[in-house]
């Protein structure tokens, strides 16, 4: 299925999910969730996407209706939910995930991914790998108003062409000697350039495979920079393309491997 058919048919699942008991469409959501870890949601994330947009207003007013079972999101307060291991703040556009530094073995090695999903094929090649999935992390994105029809996606591996989409920020904090640190997602990163690499995200959404395949799901890839298509966030003008190995962690402002952190992801 194309993205426009995607699209036009999640759509038409937000209005039929607008009308539905939360806890119904809590039900429908763990459906979704279940079909796409299956592989076998052709309609794809999307639908996903917006019953679980569809749903978190509902739950404001009832909490009580969350069930025990999957999507395990749970209303914490105010506009505040529980996805998973995600926080997710509506009325203040930001979510938060917690993570783990990788060991790379050396600053010299190179990267493709700030931050891969928990388990996911593209660890070796990225920073921070995050407590959640694909598909939770997409929904959480959704959730803070950011919306994948506005974006584009890379074409392929190294596109040369600026990806579009809406704007987002993103940093990772940890403890550090009993205080809290926060740094920008680029600040982590350097390049042989002589300038310091800008911070300059956008929320492609990932793409959907022929074979129906969620691509960020399929790959566990989360955040990227190196305009792979599969990277539900991207770097706008993308750093290092066609060059691999150019882009690698900074030890100056990066944590010791090991560290536990939180990306912090926010709509300006």
């Amino acid at each position: 299925m194309n993205a426009a058919r995607g699209r036009a048919r999640a759509g038409a699942w937000m209005l039929a999910a607008a009308a539905r008991p939360a806890r119904e469409v809590l039900r429908l959501v763990a459906a979704a969730r279940a079909a796409v870890s299956r592989r076998t949601l052709r309609a794809s994330p999307a639908a996903l996407l917006v019953l679980a947009a569809a749903a978190s207003p509902l739950l404001a007013d009832t909490p009580s209706a969350v069930p025990a079972d999957p999507p395990q999101m749970r209303h914490l307060d105010g506009d505040r939910y529980q996805l998973g291991n995600i926080i997710v703040d509506k009325a203040g556009r930001t979510f938060s995930v917690p993570g783990v530094i990788l060991e790379l073995g050396s600053p010299e090695a190179p990267l493709e991914f700030l931050a891969a999903a928990r388990k996911g094929v593209k660890l070796y090649e990225s920073l921070i790998e995050l407590d959640t999935g694909a598909v939770d992390f997409n929904v959480a994105c959704i959730l803070i108003g950011l919306e994948a029809a506005r974006g584009r996606p890379a074409a392929h591996h190294f596109d040369p062409q600026p990806v579009s989409g809406d704007t987002v920020n993103v940093a990772v904090e940890w403890q550090q000697d009993g205080r809290m640190v926060r740094r920008s997602a680029a600040e982590l990163i350097r390049t042989s350039h002589s300038d310091p690499p800008r911070d300059d995200w956008v929320y492609t959404g990932s793409v959907i495979a022929p074979d129906g395949r969620f691509m960020a799901q399929a790959d566990g890839v989360l955040v990227g920079f190196v305009h792979a298509p599969e990277s539900i966030i991207e770097h706008r003008t993308g750093l290092g393309l066609g060059n691999y190995g150019e882009v690698r962690y900074d030890p100056r402002t990066t944590p010791p491997a090991g560290t536990a952190v939180r990306l912090v992801v926010e709509k300006p």
